[in-house]
């Protein structure tokens, strides 16, 4: 088993994970890809140089072959991803089986507003967030995360689509929401379906959104980032409330 772990592209000789490590690189085997400010509000260090000493601690981590990073263009903050040495560090030391990785793309940073979404809910109430898978398949459809929260101890599950203004009107309205309008039709006799939260990026999207939600009559509510970043729980709460009023 040395010789395998040796092997595996780890710095011999490399220091024992922190609890703290631990969680980043736990974290970014769920989320995919976070940039340094998300991560450093999860798992950061406290104080007025806290940001500088968690920048410092993920280019050691970086260093030890656990994490990999990118800046993209136009872009004020890292990007971090796990590498195939964090992955296997996690199923060495703790037990994960089958932690995937990914690489670098323009979809990176779609995943890391996925991310946002999930950092905003966690930091803003830490008893709320229940579960939070990102890309699950349900049938034909493959929302950007399936969350499910405890609001007032009460479970609430929703599906969650970020749009950074990449596709047409014509393909969210005729394929994207058209499928989630042919998925609610075929479970209309189950009392319990996640609603839909979108989360888009400016206030046109917004209107365009809100209209298709109209037309398909879809449980769902969208808001711009800017509107989900400053009140996560109060927009899941009215969504939560537009799904027991229909």
């Amino acid at each position: 088993m040395d010789k395998l772990y040796a092997s595996s592209g780890i710095p011999a000789g490399s220091s024992p994970m922190s609890e703290r490590e631990s969680n980043i690189m736990l974290a970014l085997a769920r989320l995919r890809f976070m940039t340094t400010r998300q991560i450093h509000q999860l798992y950061g260090y406290a104080g007025s140089h806290g940001l500088s000493v968690t920048r410092r601690r993920l280019h050691e981590m970086e260093s030890a072959g656990w994490v990999k990073s990118w800046q993209p263009s136009k872009y004020e903050q890292k990007i971090y991803y796990l590498s195939r040495g964090g992955a296997l560090e996690l199923e060495y030391r703790n037990g994960a089986e089958g932690v995937r990785t990914f690489r670098k793309s323009e979809r990176s940073i779609h995943y890391s507003l996925i991310a946002e979404v999930f950092v905003r809910l966690r930091t803003a109430d830490p008893g709320i967030l229940r579960a939070f898978d990102v890309e699950p398949k349900f049938e034909k459809i493959v929302p950007d995360a399936y969350v499910e929260l405890a609001l007032d101890s009460r479970p609430f599950a929703l599906f969650l689509e970020l749009d950074r203004n990449t596709e047409s009107a014509g393909y969210l309205r005729d394929v994207k929401m058209e499928k989630y309008r042919n998925w609610y039709a075929t479970k209309a006799a189950s009392s319990a379906l996640p609603s839909l939260l979108v989360v888009t990026s400016t206030e046109y999207r917004k209107t365009l959104f809100d209209r298709i939600i109209e037309h398909y009559g879809l449980p769902a509510a969208c808001y711009t980032i800017d509107e989900f970043v400053l009140s996560p729980v109060p927009c899941v709460r009215s969504l939560s409330r537009l799904r027991s009023e229909s």
